[in-house]
């Protein structure tokens, strides 16, 4: 599946060549996956360029919650930028509203464990106590 998916951003005639090439030399995922954007090809009609697959199911799904047009992009640091349109401040303080509300259902639906680690960042430990040992 990693194969495949690391094609989705080709049109159908390369993903077809590039799969019969990774087949015949028995390329691995990460070989496919440089292939893809070393061989400068360009990217399918309608794709996003410069993101992932799974990062443009996260943008499509933003959107549809948010019911306004964003984009997420990479950055040059490694890290992304969100990216949402808005004709007004109100649209922009909805939107922001919407996204707070996005992350809290995000931290419950995480689990205990994973609230109680951020517990644990934002309310350090006690200092322990000197016995005198």
């Amino acid at each position: 599946m990693g194969h495949a998916r690391a094609m989705l951003s080709l049109d159908a005639e390369r993903q077809v060549a590039l799969a019969r090439k990774a087949a015949a030399w028995g390329l691995s995922v990460r070989e496919v996956e440089k292939a893809v954007q070393t061989a400068g090809v360009p990217a399918a009609k309608g794709s996003s360029p410069g993101i992932d697959v799974q990062t443009r199911w996260l943008q499509r799904q933003l959107g549809e919650a948010l019911e306004q047009k964003l984009s997420i992009r990479p950055t040059k640091g490694g890290s992304y930028a969100l990216r949402v349109d808005f004709g007004d401040l109100p649209q922009l303080q909805q939107a922001l509203e919407k996204i707070q509300e996005l992350i809290v259902q995000v931290r419950d639906a995480a689990g205990p464990r994973v609230r109680e680690a951020r517990r644990e960042e934002t309310d350090p430990a006690p200092p322990a106590h000197d016995t005198g040992s």
